[in-house]
């Protein structure tokens, strides 16, 4: 009964593994692993870094435009700033005139309206430049014919108008003589 059973062998230091297939197995498919992780490790390192050089090339060619527009920004700001000056000082002549009450709004249209014959009419009209008390403006006036406006210089030129100065005419749409007039107005005490 006893020569059928197999011993156990206590001693496996004196007798080689006996089962070797099976740890060659195992050795292989770790190493088979450790290579197949390595090939993914490097071709997804390969991905990432050529994904961050398009993110660094899109990232320089982002800050390059970002310098072009603050280019543009500063050029912008200078040329408001430019023109915010240019106007400024006309700006501050006609507010300080408004502001002092120096020159009387009131009297000079009706002066204005009293010179302009029955059919001629105002069809623009802006303040030029303005020292204390005098002004010169710019206006339109659409007459009927040369006469008409010869009377209306003429009615200016007795109401104290300062100089009369008629820079343009032309033929509006409707037939009539449409005249550029500058004058320079003094305030009356």
């Amino acid at each position: 009964m006893t020569a059928n059973r197999r011993s156990i062998r206590l001693n496996l230091a004196s007798q080689p593994v006996r089962n070797r297939r099976l740890f060659r197995l195992a050795w292989i498919a770790l190493a088979a692993g450790i290579v197949l992780a390595s090939a993914a490790g490097v071709w997804l390192f390969g991905r990432v870094q050529a994904r961050l050089g398009r993110v660094r090339s899109d990232l320089a060619q982002l800050e390059r435009l970002e310098g072009e527009a603050r280019a543009d920004i500063r050029k912008y700001d200078l040329d408001d700033a430019k023109s915010a000056q240019t106007s400024k000082a006309a700006v501050d002549r006609i507010n300080d005139l408004i502001e002092r009450k120096a020159f009387s709004w009131v009297d000079f249209l009706t002066q204005l309206e009293d010179a302009l014959p029955g059919p001629s009419s105002i069809l623009s009209f802006s303040p030029l430049s303005t020292e204390k008390a005098n002004m010169e403006i710019r206006f339109k006036v659409a007459s009927t014919d040369l006469d008409e406006l010869v009377r209306f210089v003429q009615a200016l030129e007795q109401r104290g108008f300062g100089p009369i100065r008629v820079m343009s005419q032309t033929r509006g749409d409707s037939g009539d003589l449409v005249s550029d007039i500058v004058v320079g107005y003094e305030r009356r005490k």
